[in-house]
């Protein structure tokens, strides 16, 4: 893509404030020279990468200028959980959780991804992979 161009595409996202969309939403990342919008349910995980995010999204990569802590408080809870100090998921996303010496979680995603929680975030994953007592009284 022509660099004046590119240059003006980015200086024209970032006047609206920052460089996304609608964080609710979805998020606005980069792919090379393309720019696209991800949808936020199509988002695995972000990773912390100095002064923006890398977003894996199935097979692909994008990136965000902006910061993991940013988007944790941008992005809805209900989905985005943050599991160590680079690494945000969105837990409706993931295919597989194995716990590791019951410190860290290993977190699997059909894309063939993974990232390990960090062992200060353990009782804020817990609590969303444990069955709800209402779950728990129907199992019994």
């Amino acid at each position: 893509m022509d660099e004046p161009l590119l240059a003006l595409l980015r200086k024209l996202v970032m006047s609206a404030g920052h460089p996304d969309v609608d964080r609710r939403n979805g998020l606005f990342g980069e792919h090379g020279d393309k720019f696209v919008i991800l949808e936020s349910s199509a988002i695995d995980l972000i990773e912390a990468a100095r002064n923006y995010v890398v977003i894996h999204a199935g097979n692909a990569t994008y990136c965000h200028r902006a910061s993991i802590s940013e988007l944790e408080r941008a992005l809805d809870p209900g989905h985005f959980v943050r599991v160590h100090k680079s690494y945000l998921l969105n837990f409706s996303r993931v295919e597989s959780v194995q716990n590791d010496f019951k410190v860290t979680f290993v977190f699997r995603f059909s894309s063939g991804a993974t990232c390990r929680s960090g062992p200060t975030y353990r009782d804020k994953i817990r609590s969303p992979l444990r069955p709800s007592d209402r779950d728990r009284r129907h199992d019994a």
